[in-house]
């Protein structure tokens, strides 16, 4: 089964890809192509150039996801953020070549911070879902992080199932220009009202930003609690150069639940990516922690 997030924003390329065999060129071209033109008109109608489209499919789903970084919006009522987002889905519909292959447009608006160049939090304001038809979609609610930096939580009615995630967990650098982690884990039903099983596996989103690529060809990737090797595997970086000169490298990564809970419980939590190591502040550690507080204990057994 091939797992894909393609995603063009802030004045970059987002590309992270995982396949069981090898993805041909000229379509990883043309989903690139298609986003990139939907980012255009969207900041041709909004006059906002904080915004990131990304494509995520897995299997048979496939979803387009544009959020607003930072936008004007996020200081007016939610009425005109409502509207703004009905337009955007408008606009992909239109302008998405490949649209019918779409299950659902989610358009959502964050709050973007950086304090004393070290301290980076993002909060989600709010989501807003639509079929492929720019239908609006029923059984929406977002949780907001009661702390600066913490798990978003969000329900989907629709599929039944929790999106627990920590955004925007800088290792290095800045926001565009460092390296970024992603963590997420989805279980079924409402966490609000009942506390499922734990999933098999957790996601994570690997993305840096430098003037020159620093992951070429195949990378060895460590997790490693309290100074030890919990989990180790390999991966290749999507690389691509964006206009303002930056070199673009993102990877998409799985590991079991058990081997993420091993190291959430650890004093000290890194993430070795080939010779160097990124260590997760005491904050960014408490933040991942406190996802594992959603579910029980027991695993979900691998379907077959």
């Amino acid at each position: 089964m091939k797992q894909l997030r393609t995603s063009i924003g802030l004045s970059l390329v987002f590309v992270c890809l995982l396949v069981s065999g090898c993805d041909q060129s000229k379509q990883l071209g043309k989903r690139l192509g298609a986003l990139a033109e939907v980012r255009s008109e969207i900041i041709k109608k909004s006059g906002e150039v904080g915004i990131d489209v990304s494509l995520n499919s897995a299997g048979s789903y496939s979803g387009i996801y544009i959020t607003f970084i930072n936008s004007p919006l996020n200081d007016k009522a939610l009425a005109e953020r409502e509207k703004r987002a009905q337009e955007t889905a408008e606009i992909v519909k239109t302008h998405y070549s490949n649209i019918k292959s779409v299950k659902q447009i989610v358009v959502s608006f964050m709050k973007s911070q950086t304090k004393f160049l070290v301290l980076h939090w993002n909060v989600v304001l709010d989501f807003h879902r639509f079929d492929n038809e720019a239908k609006p979609l029923e059984g929406n609610r977002q949780v907001e992080p009661t702390e600066p930096l913490g798990p978003t939580v969000v329900y989907s009615r629709t599929k039944n199932q929790t999106d627990i995630s920590v955004g925007g967990l800088q290792l290095e650098g800045v926001p565009g220009n460092g390296l970024t982690l992603i963590p997420r884990l989805t279980v079924p039903g409402d966490t609000s009202k009942v506390t499922p099983r734990a999933p098999t596996d957790v996601t994570l989103d690997v993305a840096s930003f430098a003037k020159k690529q620093s992951f070429p060809g195949l990378t060895k990737i460590e997790f490693i609690g309290d100074d030890k090797i919990v989990y180790q595997t390999e991966g290749q970086f999507s690389t691509s150069r964006s206009n303002d000169g930056l070199v673009s490298e993102f990877l998409y990564l799985t590991i079991p639940y058990t081997k993420f809970k091993q190291l959430v419980v650890s004093t000290k939590f890194s993430l070795k990516l080939g010779e160097k190591e990124y260590q997760l502040t005491d904050e960014q550690l408490q933040a991942v922690r406190s996802m594992t507080t959603y579910v029980k204990t027991e695993i979900e057994p691998r379907k077959r």
